[in-house]
Formats: C-alpha cells, structure tokens, sequence
C-alpha cells in the first residue's frame, strides 16, 4: 500500500512539473515573440532616423519611407487565422490533392503566429500547382543556420528584388499564402495614444467571405554541416505593401492580397517581368477587405479559439 501512494505521488509530481514546464515555454515563446516585434519597430524606428536601412538582409542605399506624425512604425500581419481544411484550400486553388503526408490532421488555428507550419500554394519543377506546408519565416537558402527565420515573416513589396534575402526567392520561388483573416494592431491614431494603454487589435477578412489569398515567397534550407543527408526545411514569408483606403486608419502597411485572375502569373516563375509582377503587389481595392474590432486576447499566444475572432464594440 505504502509502495502504491509513493508511485501515485510520484507520477503526480511528474504530471504537476510536466505542465509546468509546458507553461513555461510557452511563456518563453511569447516573450521571444515580443522581443522580436519590439527589435523590429526600434530598427525600422533608426532608420527612419538615419535614412538608411539596417535591417537584415535590407540593400544597402535602398531608400526608407518617412514616418508621418500620425503613424507609428510597426510589424506588419503578424499573427493569422488559418480556418479552411486543405481539401478545401485545394478546390478553391485548384491544386493537386493534399498530401495525407503533410497534412495527416487538420485542426483550425485561430491565432497562427511566427515560426508555424503553415499551408502554401506553389508550382512544382513541372509547373504543376501544389499544396505544401511551410514554416512561416524566411530561411534563405545560403543562411548558416535558421535562427533568423522569426525576422524574415514579411518582405517589403517595393524593394523585394533588392534584399539580399528575398531577391532569389522573389524570381524564382514565389507563392500563396491562404488565410482566413488576419489580425492587425492599431499604429495610426488621431492623438497620442494614452502611456501603456492596450494596443487595439483588429480581424480583417475578405469582404466577401472567401479565403484571402496573400502573396509570399518561399526558400529551401538545409544545414551546411551535416551533409547532403540533412533534411530540407521549407519556409515562407509573406508580401506587404502600403495600405489602402480600408487599412490606412489602422496602419500605414497590410498584405499584398491576391485576386484569382493573377494567382498564375504570380505563381509562375517563368513570369520574370518586374514592372509586370511589382503591378501584382499592389494594395487591394477599397472594399475588398473589412475591418472588425475583437478582443485583446489575441495578443497572447496561449489563446487560440473562435473567441479571438468575436466582434466587439470598442
């Protein structure tokens, strides 16, 4: 008897640390998640200062917007809801059917965030359109190892061919993003916002209900070091550009939203033309999109249910 209460009190202590331990990285993921934005905004915030970039992977001479005194620089798209099945996403992209392999279980993800496996659209060397899972963050192909992924989740549409980390990938290994809506964070405001007051989140979704189809790029890395038997790992990052009519009280950037006629010419890397692809990445129409106020509880990462997406009255 005595034996079985100390190997129940055992496993109790193994079940408590257990959890505790999961709790704590997750929290650990959430603050590298904040330290991320934050370095961000300070880098982009210098070189609005300087006139010159210093960003990773940012060429350099490559000229910088000014900020406006209504705005406030900050990372853009940084968290998604990814809510429709592949089998859907393939009808919808027209792909070939959805590889059990990569996408064994679908469970709806409300609140998608840096360094996910996310699903994306791409042609294959055939040119046939495919679906496949991607770690949402850039890993170029001639990086060292992945640690910067979580810096490379956006590229600037108006000096995409230029940076370093994005130009390969930009000629030749372009593609789609799915989301269902993404959320975005208030940056632009009439007057001061109030000293550690909450940021206001937004969900954006197309207007007309159907999945938004986001432009990306995509690299295959693999670790120098340990030879030609290392696996691959397939990243993405997303597309911005600067905000239309709809996105602009909000923040001065949004996603570059793909509409179906130029999905092929996107995805087609034989499709070369700059001035031709730049006029893709150009910001959505008014009314393409809309905007509805939801709850700060998607600032944390641990949240993760319909609830994220509730309309609020703010």
């Amino acid at each position: 008897m005595m034996r079985s209460n100390r190997f129940g009190s055992a496993a109790a202590v193994d079940a408590t640390t257990g959890a505790v331990l999961v709790e704590s990285a997750t929290v650990v993921l959430e603050l590298v998640l904040v330290t991320i934005v934050l370095v961000t905004d300070v880098l982009e915030l210098v070189e609005l200062v300087l006139g010159k970039s210093v960003l990773v992977g940012v060429a350099p001479g490559v000229p910088v917007p000014q900020a406006t005194q209504s705005s406030t620089v900050a990372i853009v798209c940084g968290r998604f809801t990814s809510l429709t099945p592949p089998v859907e996403l393939a009808t919808i992209f027209a792909t070939a059917e959805p590889s059990p392999s990569l996408f064994d279980e679908f469970r709806p993800n409300y609140n998608v965030a840096p360094t996910t496996r996310v699903a994306a659209v791409a042609n294959d060397s055939e040119g046939h359109r495919r679906l496949g899972r991607f770690q949402w963050g850039l890993v170029p192909h001639w990086s060292k190892d992945p640690s910067g992924s979580a810096r490379l989740i956006n590229a600037r549409s108006e000096t995409v061919f230029e940076k370093p980390s994005f130009r390969s990938s930009a000629s030749s290994r372009r593609c789609i993003v799915p989301m269902d809506g993404f959320y975005e964070w208030r940056t632009v405001y009439d007057s001061p916002r109030p000293a550690k007051s909450p940021k206001e989140p937004v969900y954006v979704t197309r207007s007309d209900g159907q999945p938004l189809a986001v432009a990306g790029l995509w690299a295959s890395w693999r670790d120098p070091a340990a030879g030609e038997d290392a696996p691959w790992l397939h990243t993405c990052c997303i597309v911005t550009t600067s905000a239309n009519d709809t996105m602009a009280p909000i923040h001065d950037r949004m996603p570059v939203i793909l509409e179906p006629a130029d999905w092929s010419t996107w995805l087609d890397v034989t499709h070369t033309d700059r001035d031709e692809l730049s006029d893709l990445m150009m910001p959505a129409e008014r009314g393409v999109v809309r905007v509805i106020d939801v709850a700060p509880i998607v600032n944390s990462i641990r949240n993760n249910g319909p609830e994220l997406i509730t309309p609020i009255t703010r």
